[in-house]
């Protein structure tokens, strides 16, 4: 038989450890960035309730579509570099 790892207590109590962690690394990361890129990274990446379009956001913040990629593109470069801290 196969043994079922998702009824060992211990593995559990890991598994939510490792997520406490990453939601840390996360939280800093964001810390890095001004408050359009975090707001950018935000609602296209981390909100399922509200995925939004580049050009949804260009039209709020009153420019291209194209300038909201590039700082997306800048603010994951900048937080993977926390992440890879």
């Amino acid at each position: 038989y196969l043994e079922d790892h998702s009824a060992d207590p211990y593995r559990a109590v890991a598994e939510a450890d490792q997520e406490d962690r990453d939601l840390d690394s996360l939280r800093n990361a964001m810390t890095q960035l001004d408050a359009r890129a975090q707001d950018i990274i935000r609602r296209r990446w981390l909100d399922d309730a509200s995925k939004v379009t580049l050009q949804d956001l260009a039209d709020e913040y009153g420019v291209s579509a194209e300038r909201i990629r590039q700082i997306e593109a800048s603010a994951l470069k900048k937080m993977r570099a926390s992440f890879a801290a």
